[in-house]
């Protein structure tokens, strides 16, 4: 008995490892994915550690601008061991200092971080290029290197789509037993600084969405941070761009300061947090899910009403016919299935156009006037008769294989 038990689960343990790798894990995926919103907190971790502080009414004080300024133009969060969430520490004096954007760069990077002038700390780094390098001379040596830069800057910043290459290059000649030397403090300075640009379209990306304009205001910006030389950094700010002195821009940071939300299922049912996490309505001119999900389950219930109403007589006839006809009307029942689904509907759009077959009918036989010709293309008329068409097979077989 206990045999077959386990011979039945060798036989279904394919099936099941299939469902897993196929559905199960990318669905898991997606569900871990539609909650994270990390990708802003790592971009802004000192103006998160702060923000707190606000009163979230009137603006922002100096010292918030300024944070918002270092997290923007500086990678100090990229060398800083607790560099994102609640474990930011706004004290450190790491997150305020600045790295000269022409050098030198290994003590200003190590007073960020003094483990950085360890070489513990760049012995890891160099053991993914000693990796990639064991497949020298083989077919995969290109790849394992480009793969190689990426992973280096994945250890390094959460962006999966950034290389590090000049750091690839900068430990391909160091020792990794020496102390690390300025020409890899400069490597990684400016790798890091080219994924805080990708980081930041990325982040400006995902605040678009919880308030229409920050793309264009961060855009906009960044391109006058780096003329920016010290405080007052609030009037500078607003000197930039005068959406900086909006209220309403630094409320929705708030809503973005949590790595996980769960603003992306309120915004399917026309919801949002407001700025004390409560939830609200969306603004009416975003209140656009709910009228749609009401729309498709209207459509829905009148297609699968509609269905049924044609499918019943036809599965009936098909049980109860001499088999030469039923044979002949199954014929019928399955021809769609043997013709291009973009076929059919290139069809209904010759039939249901304003100048199509069925207008011109109606026109011909002078139910309407050709001044009143029916619209049937692109609303919800149409959508209704194709998708009945399209699923009538559909309803009519299982009808007729329980007759």
């Amino acid at each position: 008995m206990r045999r077959s038990k386990l011979w039945a689960l060798i036989l279904v343990l394919p099936a099941f490892l299939f469902l897993l790798i196929v559905f199960i894990l990318p669905i898991g995926n997606l569900l871990i994915r539609s909650v994270d919103d990390s990708m802003v907190n790592y971009q802004f971790p000192l103006t998160f550690s702060l923000i707190e502080n606000w009163d979230r009414q009137s603006l922002p004080e100096e010292v918030l601008f300024e944070a918002l300024y270092l997290d923007f133009t500086t990678v100090n969060k990229f060398f800083i061991a607790n560099n994102a969430g609640a474990s930011v520490d706004s004290s450190d004096a790491g997150w305020w200092l600045k790295i000269p954007a022409k050098g030198p760069y290994k003590n200003a990077i190590v007073k960020i971080n003094p483990k950085w002038g360890e070489t513990d700390t760049w012995y890891p780094l160099k053991q993914l290029v000693d990796d990639a390098h064991r497949y020298d001379g083989t077919k995969a040596a290109k790849k394992k290197i480009q793969r190689a830069t990426f992973d280096l800057c994945s250890e390094l910043t959460p962006l999966t789509n950034a290389r590090c290459s000049k750091l690839f290059a900068a430990l391909e000649k160091w020792d990794g037993e020496s102390v690390p030397g300025e020409p890899l403090f400069a490597a990684i300075y400016k790798d890091l600084n080219s994924a805080q640009k990708i980081m930041t379209g990325k982040s400006s990306t995902r605040m678009n969405y919880e308030k229409p304009g920050w793309k264009g205001l961060i855009r906009k910006s960044v391109r006058v941070f780096k003329k920016i030389d010290g405080p007052p950094y609030q009037e500078a700010f607003i000197k930039a761009d005068g959406r900086w002195s909006e209220v309403g821009f630094w409320q929705s940071l708030v809503l973005m300061k949590d790595p996980r939300t769960m603003g992306y299922y309120l915004n399917s049912f026309d919801r949002r947090f407001d700025v004390d996490k409560n939830i609200t309505l969306q603004p009416e001119e975003r209140r656009v899910y709910v009228m749609l999900w009401w729309r498709t389950l209207l459509i829905s219930l009148i297609v699968t009403v509609g269905c049924l109403l044609l499918a019943y007589p036809v599965a009936h006839l098909l049980a109860t016919l001499p088999l030469r006809y039923s044979n002949l009307l199954m014929i019928c029942v399955l021809m769609p299935f043997w013709t291009s689904l973009l076929v059919r509907i290139v069809a209904w759009m010759v039939m249901l156009q304003q100048q199509g077959v069925i207008n011109d009918t109606l026109v011909w036989t002078h139910l309407l006037s050709d001044e009143n010709r029916l619209p049937m293309m692109y609303n919800f008329t149409g959508t209704v008769i194709v998708m009945i068409q399209i699923l009538l097979p559909f309803m009519i077989l299982p009808i007729y294989s329980v007759m």
